[in-house]
């Protein structure tokens, strides 16, 4: 683990990393209010599972993807 001096200037890459997780942080919880949700509310279903339901787990497996890719090239430095 390479610790940073506290004078140095974060690397391009870095600054990036921390905004996406940033981002997400953010975009996760709101995806998941009210309005948000009622935007998925419609009147149709995907094989017998209604859309609301269908976006609640995409939302959440998407979610659970961006941190795993995030966390990862974190641990390998890129």
């Amino acid at each position: 683990m390479n610790a940073e001096e506290p004078g140095e200037p974060t690397p391009p890459a870095s600054r990036a990393r921390s905004d996406g997780r940033t981002l997400l942080a953010i975009a996760g919880p709101v995806l998941f209010t009210p309005p948000a949700m009622a935007l998925a509310d419609r009147d149709f279903s995907v094989s017998g599972v209604p859309a609301v339901v269908v976006y609640v787990f995409l939302a959440w497996f998407v979610g659970i993807l961006l941190t795993r890719w995030l966390a990862r090239s974190r641990r390998e430095g890129r």
